[in-house]
């Protein structure tokens, strides 16, 4: 498939308890494949040539925070942290038996299915809705709890970003943001260096940017939205959030539609709990 141009989200309802396979199915169903030769340790291993076939991305997920038990699955718990690791690599094994990772020790990231601190629970049977986009290249999920709970959406970006700017060989280039939790506040986890510096010897963060007015809307009563980039300092603007678009936090809430160009944007005013990748909780996708 070739580049997107346009980057349309799906809506949708699940239980808690089928979010995580949602995701999984989400990236199958855009062309990515779970290539785990050993479920039961490895859990779900996705990897993608990404939209241009010119990629190896590799992303390790599995359905349980830090601590491994039947007592901490999201899928048939109460539990909303799952975690997830950006690898560089992937070769599989025999049936049954383990694969080779690039970082085989790598530890895990928390994936936060809910703005939630670890013994904060949602019943499995509550029924969440969502707003979603995947291709080869990445999934971004949006998702709003039933306001009985007491929280805001939290959305999430996950994969090879369209926009970059200078080359990112394999799985290089994958990314993870989100709105509530990540390891460092205003900044998105990457996985590796990009071509021509050494690899990096685990994801680290890079922070993001926005151009945002002071006052939204303004007394024209028109709202300003806008791209979120990423960059660094030994590295400069390295690439660009496709699919998303940061808007001010003021005078906006969940489900707010803007519309520019003839597109109409749905907002997710997103909790914030602790550390967020985004410099605005507000958040826009396309729906139209």
């Amino acid at each position: 498939m070739p580049t997107p141009k346009d980057y349309i989200f799906r809506s949708g309802s699940c239980r808690k308890g089928d979010l995580y396979q949602l995701i999984i199915d989400e990236l199958i169903k855009a062309g990515w494949k779970d290539v785990a030769s050993n479920p039961a340790e490895e859990y779900n291993v996705m990897t993608s040539t990404g939209v241009n076939d010119d990629k190896e991305l590799v992303i390790q997920l599995r359905p349980y925070p830090g601590t491994i038990s039947s007592t901490t699955n999201v899928i048939t718990t109460d539990n909303t942290i799952a975690t997830l690791r950006l690898q560089t690599s992937y070769t599989s094994g025999e049936p049954g038996v383990s694969g080779v990772f690039g970082r085989p020790t790598l530890t895990y990231t928390s994936l936060y299915l809910a703005p939630s601190i670890l013994n904060t629970k949602i019943h499995i049977d509550v029924i969440l809705n969502y707003k979603v986009y995947a291709d080869k290249n990445r999934i971004i999920l949006g998702i709003e709890y039933p306001v009985a709970l007491g929280y805001s959406p939290v959305l999430f970006y996950l994969g090879q970003p369209d926009t970059v700017w200078m080359s990112e060989s394999k799985s290089a280039g994958c990314v993870y943001a989100i709105s509530s939790g990540p390891t460092a506040n205003l900044s998105l986890l990457i996985c590796d260096f990009p071509d021509g510096m050494a690899s990096s010897a685990n994801p680290y963060s890079i922070p993001t940017k926005v151009f945002l007015p002071l006052k939204n809307p303004n007394n024209g009563n028109r709202y300003t939205m806008s791209n979120i980039i990423y960059e660094s300092t030994t590295e400069g603007m390295r690439g660009k959030l496709d699919g998303i678009l940061c808007v001010t936090n003021s005078n906006i809430l969940t489900g707010d539609r803007l519309i520019e160009n003839g597109k109409t944007y749905y907002v997710f005013n997103c909790h914030l709990y602790g550390n967020s990748s985004f410099p605005s909780q507000a958040i826009a996708v396309r729906i139209e």
